[in-house]
């Protein structure tokens, strides 16, 4: 549903503050498990990426010319979550929850025409 990059960049933010708060609550993650997600959070966008071409590439849905243009998108959104991720482990979810819900409901969204052009 978001049209601009930048509200790609605010809604998968709030997202991953929502998810990684919620995945350590849920498996109980300790300190030090959460000190070990905070330290490893940069390789994220990394990661992310090679699973994209691992899954994509071989199989023919992408060509490696359109992939490797889509590289800057791809790391800049993964470090978006990458901090999302951050947030929720240090923060907790409560505001991430609420912060996310209200991007959701708020954000302004494409008309149908402009859809459809």
């Amino acid at each position: 549903n978001e049209n601009t990059i930048k509200s790609v960049a605010v809604g998968v933010f709030y997202w991953n503050w929502s998810f990684s708060a919620i995945r350590a609550q849920v498996f109980a993650w300790g300190t030090l498990h959460r000190a070990v997600w905070i330290a490893l959070s940069p390789l994220i966008p990394w990661v992310r990426l090679f699973r994209i071409a691992i899954q994509l590439l071989p199989r023919g849905h992408i060509s490696f010319l359109q992939f490797l243009r889509d590289i800057p998108f791809m790391l800049g959104i993964g470090y978006c979550a990458a901090a999302g991720q951050v947030a929720g482990l240090v923060n907790g979810g409560d505001r991430g929850v609420r912060k996310f819900s209200h991007f959701e409901m708020n954000e302004p969204r494409l008309s149908h025409s402009e859809f459809v052009r």
